[in-house]
Formats: C-alpha cells, structure tokens, sequence
C-alpha cells in the first residue's frame, strides 16, 4: 500500500465507536420572492457532468478498490447524491459491492457532508490504500472537501474506504 500524507486526521472516541462528523459546504441559492424578501432555497446536491468526469479520471486507475457507500437512513436528498457516487466510483472500475450500492447505517451524531471514513487500525499502522489520496484531492478540486481529512473508525473493515454521504451541511440541524 502506498503512503499518503493527510493533512488530519479525526478521531472521537465516544460511546458510538470513534466515529466524528467533517461539515462540508454545499450549494445553496438565494430566490427573491415577489422583489421584496429574500429566502434561501434548498439546491439538492448533485454531481455536474465535469465534477464526475474530474473524479472518474482520478480514480480510475484505483480500479478494484473496494467502497463502501453510507448514507443517513431516511434521508432522500442524501440518497439521491450518493446514488451520483455510485455511477463515478462504478465507472471508474471501483467495486461498491452489488445491488444499488448504497448503505444506509446509523452514525451518531448524523454525519453532515462528505466523509472518508478508514479503518483506525490501518491507518495507525500505516496502512493507507492507494486510492484514498487521489479521492481526496479530486473531491477538494470539485469544492466538496475543504481539507484532506480523514474519519477514523474501528467499525470501517479494512482495505475498504467507507464513503459516507451525510446530511446537507447548509440544512443540518445544529449539534453541540
């Protein structure tokens, strides 16, 4: 496996396994109504054409990498964005596992944004997969990281990246 360098990496330990949240920004828009009040509007996230095309491209040469896509259960919109994650990760020759490659797990607190989640032992031990840099650096090219850090977790199995697709960073409900 080779080594990447990360520029952190976040771990909690809490009553939930070590699990922690990275909230990511995403897009909004603002509509005026009537040319009097201004209120923001939900923009569902989804994949551009390019943004897909600049990750295929990256992550392509990772083919076989096993992911692991997790979403928070009952949430459409998040399903919805990670269902663009599996048709990138599926092009890009990525194994998602079978069926609509999307898992739906309880992770507290809720995980808000993008998270790459790791096996802690691995990554303790060195042991980073090749593909997880690369994946990072195109999601900070597309604007869903802001910085390459990393999720820790015993719950992760090894030599998978959990990719966890969680709760709109502009529409989460504030956590203390």
């Amino acid at each position: 496996m080779e080594q990447h360098h990360l520029t952190e990496v976040t771990e909690v330990d809490n009553a939930y396994g070590g699990d922690a949240t990275i909230p990511i920004p995403s897009a909004t828009k603002t509509a005026a109504g009537n040319g009097t009040a201004v209120a923001d509007v939900a923009v569902a996230r989804r994949l551009s054409k390019d943004q897909k095309d600049t990750l295929i491209v990256a992550l392509r040469q990772y083919t076989g990498q096993q992911v692991r896509i997790v979403c928070v259960p009952n949430d459409t919109e998040g399903k919805r964005f990670a269902q663009d994650f599996v048709a990138v990760f599926r092009s890009a020759g990525w194994d998602v596992g079978g069926g609509s490659g999307i898992h739906q797990a309880v992770i507290k607190p809720d995980p808000v944004g993008i998270e790459v989640t790791l096996n802690t032992g691995e990554v303790k031990s060195g042991q980073i997969m090749e593909g997880v840099g690369p994946l990072m650096d195109a999601l900070m090219d597309i604007g869903l990281l802001q910085k390459k850090n990393v999720v820790l977790s015993p719950h992760t199995p090894a030599d998978v990246i959990e990719f966890r697709v969680g709760l709109d960073p502009d529409h989460a409900p504030i956590t203390k």
